[in-house]
């Protein structure tokens, strides 16, 4: 249906926003209720009587002394199946030197990272029950000796990475004796040309006592190069 010229539409009018409070408030206070007084209290009643307190009753007879139970079962053990003790530890790098990855270092790309465990955070105080440094200075290496067959290893790796160009791929190695069975760790492209710190977990399982001889490198994988230092290792065993 056309409008008329004349019509106005009542979108086109602006609504007078104080006078639409006003109007609202006027209208509410003309029918708002007003409660009448209050009437008085009535009086109180009467309390009733207490009754009689109830008398106690004699102790009765002391009864027969029952027969022993049955003999506990053992304690289960908080050892790890393989008997492994459990412990961990901390190695703080006291080496500041940066390293240089990039598809063309190290062997085939993989640039072996390492901590001097002499830094001032490092923490040895909960290593496992009669066992040495988990991280050997002299091999650059995480150290599996003493270790049982079928003890659980996890290694947090603290890492600062400085990439050079944008969109840099990033992958993070534990090398042990069977590298088929070396964790890998893809970290991801890091779109911008920054300064990262990242942290990392892997997990080693002891099958063989060819890992407690060789013992774990820490390595590090770029597509294009990068500025890399390793601040710290947490190794923990179970």
């Amino acid at each position: 249906m056309a409008i008329s010229k004349n019509m106005e539409s009542p979108y086109s009018k602006k609504t007078n926003y104080a006078a639409q409070v006003k109007q609202s408030t006027e209208q509410s206070t003309t029918f708002l209720p007003v409660p009448g007084p209050q009437g008085p209290q009535g009086p109180e009643g009467p309390q009733g009587p207490q009754g009689p307190i109830g008398l106690q009753g004699p102790a009765g007879p002391r009864g027969e002394k029952g027969n022993p139970g049955k003999d506990g079962k053992d304690g289960e053990s908080i050892l790890s199946p393989s008997g492994q003790y459990l412990g961990w530890a901390y190695y703080e790098n006291l080496n500041v030197k940066q390293q240089m990855t990039g598809a063309e270092a190290g062997e085939d790309g993989w640039v072996n990272l390492y901590v001097d465990g002499k830094g001032r955070g490092t923490i040895e105080d909960f290593l496992p029950k009669g066992h040495v440094s988990l991280w050997n200075d002299q091999t650059r290496r995480v150290n599996f000796k003493n270790l049982k067959i079928g003890a659980v290893i996890k290694i947090i790796y603290h890492i600062d990475l400085n990439t050079l160009l944008n969109n840099t791929e990033v992958c993070i190695r534990t090398l042990v004796a069977d590298e088929d069975m070396s964790p890998v760790s893809f970290i991801g492209p890091l779109k911008y040309q920054y300064l990262y710190e990242l942290s990392c977990e892997q997990t080693i399982f002891i099958n063989n006592r060819n890992f407690s001889h060789f013992g774990a490198i820490p390595q590090i994988r770029t597509d294009n190069p990068c500025e890399v230092k390793l601040k710290g290792i947490y190794i923990s065993v179970s």
